[in-house]
């Protein structure tokens, strides 16, 4: 188990959704919106990876299209079914999915600022060893995305 996860021995998997784009679509104004995602402004497909301590991919779900949730992926994607209780899953601020955890699966993300200016020093110091985790879905993201078949 690498150190970052030290502080997080029960971490069944860290996830993060990917986007690839696409060309935009042709046809009604309707099928381009649904491709398009607001967060890379283009037209994309999304997908939800997940990888285990080592870095290994354990699951990626099917494409989605561009303006679909990271939260409806996850739901859809029936992910957390998969886990088994006193798992904990890693995300990033962008998956405030709490309500969708099965029985005692955990979920942690980083703190929220909620108005205030800056983060008290025990939050620095979460968000530090939560990033130094999902660095190993990012990477794992990046190696799908630069592989070429041969």
């Amino acid at each position: 188990m690498p150190a970052s996860f030290k502080d997080f021995p029960n971490c069944r998997a860290s996830i993060d959704c990917s986007e690839l784009e696409i060309e935009v679509p042709r046809g009604s104004i309707v099928t381009q919106s649904v491709t398009f995602s607001n967060y890379k402004s283009r037209n994309t497909v999304k997908s939800l990876v997940a990888v285990a301590l080592n870095g290994a991919i354990i699951f990626t779900s099917e494409c989605y299209l561009g303006s679909t949730s990271d939260r409806e992926v996850v739901k859809d994607s029936a992910i957390l079914a998969q886990c088994t209780p006193e798992d904990l899953i890693l995300a990033d601020k962008g998956f405030a999915i709490f309500d969708l955890m099965p029985g005692r699966v955990s979920l942690n993300i980083p703190p929220f600022l909620r108005g205030r200016r800056q983060f008290i020093n025990d939050e620095v110091s979460y968000c530090k060893k939560i990033a130094g985790c999902r660095v190993h879905v990012e990477c794992a993201i990046q190696r799908i995305k630069i592989y070429r078949v041969l």
